[in-house]
């Protein structure tokens, strides 16, 4: 069985048995968000997520449409959910566009030696933003470090910045995005959690050139 049409697909890489993944899947912006999130409810531990993503300095946002459901064990069970979560979307009809997995930044141990021309694995983190006087104070603040704009439309009071790196060890992301964490700190943003993530497998990593290029 493959994972939702992948073909070589990177699962494999890991075998640890009690691994931590979070499998998201991105369907069309045009898609009916209510019956999105009724297909979601009616597969079972999947949540759908609508994001916010601004792509220029005008604050203009790029939507995004997907899932979240997660996964502890080994990469088997990582196969199970995308094929499972994958069907269920295209049995109904939906339009998708992104297969995406993240794990824990030390699996990057792991991949370290992994390049593929489509589908570079890197770093990511995402840093809460909890106070702040507006919403350009914090794009400006994400653009001056190389970071980028979004938030959930379900929580538009929590913004977040995100930094994205590839072709790095895991401490030295963790050097970088720790400085950049003060660096917003420092220019007077209430700062929350810090979420760092490896994204292993991306199938369609082009579908963020608007929101990562307008830093």
């Amino acid at each position: 069985m493959s994972c939702a049409g992948c073909v070589d697909c990177t699962l494999t890489q890991i075998a640890e048995k009690m691994t931590p993944f979070e499998i998201h899947i991105t369907v069309h912006p045009d898609t009916n968000i209510t019956e999105f999130k009724r297909a979601c409810a009616v597969m079972g531990d999947v949540k759908p997520l609508v994001i916010a993503n601004v792509i220029d300095d005008d604050l203009n946002v790029k939507i995004d449409i997907m899932t979240r459901s997660t996964v502890v064990g080994d990469t088997d069970k990582v196969g199970d959910e995308l094929f499972r979560v994958y069907s269920g979307l295209n049995d109904r009809g939906f339009d998708i566009l992104r297969n995406k997995v993240e794990t824990v930044p030390w699996a990057y141990e792991k991949l370290k030696n992994f390049s593929r021309e489509k589908n570079v694995p890197y770093f990511e983190t995402h840093i809460e933003i909890l106070g702040y006087e507006s919403v350009r104070q914090v794009y400006l603040n994400a653009k001056q470090y190389g970071g980028y704009l979004s938030w959930n439309v379900d929580k538009e009071n929590v913004l977040m910045v995100t930094f994205r790196m590839d072709h790095v060890t895991e401490a030295e992301f963790a050097t970088y995005t720790d400085r950049m964490r003060d660096n917003l700190e420092r220019n007077g943003l209430v700062i929350g959690r810090k979420i760092v993530e490896f994204a292993f497998h991306d199938d369609n990593k082009a579908h963020d050139d608007a929101w990562v290029n307008a830093a």
